[in-house]
């Protein structure tokens, strides 16, 4: 299975600008199908903590903006794709990410972000489920920035078969360290693939460096981005996690698999 991170300078509060970018990066690579895109967190707006007027998207109307143009990156590329932005729901906003299987909008396989940053939590109101969906034959859990901050939420996935942790991102410059660190301590305690995208260029509130990465169940660096924009793509294979789990029992150890 081939994996694609789409490292992108995210134009604000600009979506077809931002839709146009994803298009053209994809397009600079060679993408397989049935391999898994990963965009960075809020990619069609950018991280607004307090989100403008016409931001915010009903992400069940398969007509609104972000969500048909998802839908179609899926079909055009025959791969799964992960992406979000800012949901509406009745009165509540929240930081939202949807999968998409080619071919359908995958309607119930949506996260929202569970860990909001303090400067969200005024505007948005936080999710509540880890989530799980399949990728050939591997589940992935899906997370977004500040989520990676908190390991007893990547904990509650392994239960329930996550195999990789897929996270989209916009992740401040100033604490790049924190980014590589962190992804790879996430891969190292579950035994378990990263896919850890992040954007590159500057907003109004702050700037950020790239380092999208893919780490192994065994903390290594598979493939890395600069602070340049760029598809971080490799191949991974499902038996890298399923042999070292069983070749080191730390999850087993944990009571967190049989």
């Amino acid at each position: 299975m081939n994996i694609y991170l789409v490292q992108m300078d995210i134009a604000w509060g600009d979506k077809q600008k931002n839709f146009s970018k994803v298009k053209e990066l994809l397009d600079s690579c060679a993408v397989l199908p049935d391999g898994l895109i990963i965009l960075p967190e809020m990619f069609a707006t950018g991280f607004m903590h307090a989100p403008r007027e016409g931001m915010a998207e009903d992400f069940d109307d398969e007509n609104s903006e972000t969500v048909k143009f998802l839908a179609e990156l899926a079909a055009k590329t025959g791969c799964i794709v992960q992406g979000g932005g800012i949901a509406q729901e009745k009165k509540y906003l929240k930081n939202h990410t949807g999968v998409f299987y080619p071919g359908e909008v995958a309607e119930n396989v949506s996260y929202d972000k569970i860990q909001l940053f303090p400067s969200e939590q005024k505007n948005l109101v936080e999710g509540e489920d880890v989530i799980t969906f399949p990728v050939s034959d591997m589940l992935v859990t899906p997370f977004t920035c500040y989520d990676l901050r908190f390991p007893e939420l990547f904990r509650d996935a392994i239960p329930l078969g996550a195999q990789a942790f897929s996270i989209g991102a916009s992740w401040p410059a100033v604490r790049a360290k924190h980014w590589e660190i962190l992804l790879q301590a996430r891969a190292v305690e579950n035994q378990a693939f990263v896919f850890g995208v992040n954007r590159v260029g500057k907003d109004p509130y702050t700037e950020y460096a790239g380092g999208s990465m893919i780490i192994s169940p065994k903390g290594e660096i598979l493939a890395q981005a600069k602070d340049e924009e760029c598809v971080v793509t490799t191949e991974i294979f499902t038996e890298d996690v399923v042999s070292w789990r069983k070749e080191f029992s730390a999850l087993k150890d944990a009571g967190l698999l049989d």
